[in-house]
C-alpha cells in the first residue's frame, strides 16, 4: 500500500523526570523498568476511539486521531480526542496513587514514585502514512515538530501544551488557559500555542467508597514488594528480561 498523507491530530504524552529516576536509580532498575512500565500501561488503557497509539517510544506515548469530514466533523472529532487525553492523564495519576499508596519498598525507585508526572503536546496538521507489517508509521515536518515541542522552556512537571493550530477546540475541554508560550526551533522557526493545566485525579474526583479507591492492605502491599524483588533477581540472572516498549499492535 502506497503512502497517504492525512490530516491528524498528533499527541506526545512524555514523563517528566524520566530519565534523572532511571539515572538515579540504577541500583533498582527492575523496580524503576516496571514502575514506569505500569504507568505508561494505565495510560495506554485509557486512550480510546478516536485516539489511536501509533507507537510507545520509551517513556513516552505517542498518539493521533484522524480529523477528516465536515467542519462539525472535525470539531467533533477534537473534542472527543482532547475529552480522552483528560482520561488518560486521570488514569495515570490514579495510577501514580495506587504505586505510592502500596509501597513497602525501601528503594529508591519505590520511594520516589511520585516524581514521575506526565505531560503532553498536542499539534494539528498532516502526517504521511506508512504501513510497515501490523504498524502505522507516521513521518513529515508535522510529526517532527510534536517531538520537537518536548524540549520546550515549560518549567512545570504536568501540563498538555496546544499549539495555536491544536488549540482551536481546547477551549470546549479546558476552559482555563493557564498562560500561553513561544518556542522556537533550528529550521522550524516560531511556534506558538498555550498552556492547559490536565485534569488530575486527585483534584477532580469525589472521594469513592468503592474498594478500588482505599488503601491497599499491608497483605497487598508486602505481595507486590514481593514480586518486585522477584523480579529484581530473575533480570540480574537473565531469566527474566526488562520490559520493552515497542510499537502497539
Amino acid at each position: 500500500m502506497s503512502a497517504q498523507t492525512k490530516e491528524t491530530l498528533l499527541i506526545l504524552c512524555d514523563i517528566s523526570g524520566y530519565t534523572r529516576f532511571m539515572l538515579t536509580n540504577w541500583e533498582a532498575e527492575a523496580h524503576a523498568h516496571t514502575i514506569v512500565f505500569d504507568l505508561i500501561r494505565s495510560a495506554v488503557e485509557a486512550a480510546k476511539p478516536p485516539l489511536e497509539v501509533t507507537k510507545l517510544e520509551g517513556d513516552a506515548v505517542f498518539l493521533y486521531a484522524l480529523v477528516e469530514g465536515t467542519r462539525e466533523r472535525r470539531d467533533k472529532i477534537c473534542r472527543e480526542a482532547l475529552t480522552g487525553l483528560d482520561a488518560m492523564f486521570r488514569a495515570y495519576d490514579a495510577k501514580l496513587r495506587e504505586l505510592a499508596r502500596g509501597n513497602l519498598c525501601p528503594c529508591g525507585a519505590c520511594m520516589h514514585i511520585e516524581r514521575l508526572r506526565l505531560k503532553a503536546v498536542v499539534h494539528s496538521g498532516s502526517a504521511v502514512f506508512d504501513r510497515i507489517g501490523r504498524f502505522d508509521e507516521l513521518s513529515g515536518p508535522d510529526v517532527i515538530l510534536v517531538h520537537r515541542l518536548l524540549k520546550n522552556s515549560i518549567e512545570r512537571d504536568s501540563y498538555i501544551l496546544l499549539t495555536d493550530a491544536a488549540a482551536i477546540e481546547a477551549a470546549a475541554c479546558h476552559p482555563a488557559v493557564g498562560e500561553t508560550v513561544t518556542e522556537s526551533y533550528d529550521g522550524i522557526g516560531q511556534v506558538n500555542g498555550a498552556i492547559f493545566m490536565p485534569p488530575l485525579l486527585g483534584e477532580t474526583a469525589e472521594p469513592s467508597h468503592d474498594a478500588s479507591n482505599r488503601i491497599p492492605s499491608f497483605a497487598s502491599r508486602a505481595s507486590r514488594l514481593l514480586s518486585l524483588s522477584a523480579r529484581s533477581i530473575l533480570m540480574r540472572l537473565r531469566i527474566m528480561r526488562s520490559p520493552v516498549y515497542t510499537n502497539m499492535p
